[in-house]
């Protein structure tokens, strides 16, 4: 869970006013969220889910997403790390769900490899809190949003999502790599896509995975072609 500690000014952060003014940012907002992460602690993990509390916390967080966007890509990383940190202590993982996902989608967000650590942490949450049936069917309805996205932001984006929902140890190990070339789509990025794939896939029902095929058949794409043959 969040630690106080994790806030923290460095001499390098200080000479920059962008910077304090971000920290400065990032200090009320956790402050301001001291007693709900203290509850969390407290609930074994457990995140309250009082409608106002929910409310309340998804303001704080719209607001940091926000301003990832119009980051440099230091302050974006330094807010997505705080994000990893608090989303888990502040949101149940089927309320911050959509939040994650639209924002990974979007194509005006210039750190999307930013994003991807965030939903990796959701995603890890949701399972931790035995939500992986939930995450699978939702994922399933989600997937038409992925696929009218240009091919290497879908693929991008579908290599977060089915590495961050695997129980598959040796795949998430390469979640590192997919941050590292998020937006490009060479042979080792269709590669991961092809063998993601059919890790989720095998984990699906009969019924889900007739919905997963259908939404990749849609879309005249050699590259789903190719993946729906390695299924």
């Amino acid at each position: 869970h969040f630690n106080g500690n994790f806030i923290c000014l460095s001499a390098s952060k200080k000479r920059d006013s962008h910077m304090r003014s971000l920290w400065c940012l990032l200090v009320i907002i956790i402050k301001g969220s001291a007693s709900q992460l203290e509850n969390t602690e407290h609930s074994n993990g457990i995140v309250q889910d009082e409608p106002e509390v929910i409310v309340q916390s998804t303001e704080k967080i719209d607001v940091l997403f926000l301003k990832i966007k119009s980051s440099t890509p230091e302050a974006a990383n330094i807010i997505g790390d705080v994000l990893c940190q608090i989303t888990r202590d502040l949101l149940p993982p089927n309320e911050i769900l959509t939040k994650v996902i639209k924002e990974l989608l979007s194509l005006t967000q210039p750190h999307g490899e930013v994003v991807a650590k965030i939903v990796f942490q959701v995603f890890r949450s949701a399972i931790d809190s035995a939500y992986l049936a939930l995450l699978q069917d939702w994922l399933i309805c989600s997937l038409p949003n992925f696929v009218t996205l240009p091919p290497a932001k879908a693929v991008s984006c579908l290599n977060v999502i089915f590495v961050s929902a695997s129980l598959n140890l040796n795949l998430i190990k390469i979640f590192p790599e997919i941050l590292e070339t998020f937006g490009t789509l060479g042979r080792r990025e269709q590669y991961v896509f092809h063998e993601a794939a059919r890790d989720f896939y095998g984990k699906l029902s009969e019924g889900q995975k007739e919905k997963f095929r259908s939404v990749f058949l849609k879309h005249e794409s050699s590259i789903y072609a190719n993946m729906l043959k390695n299924l």
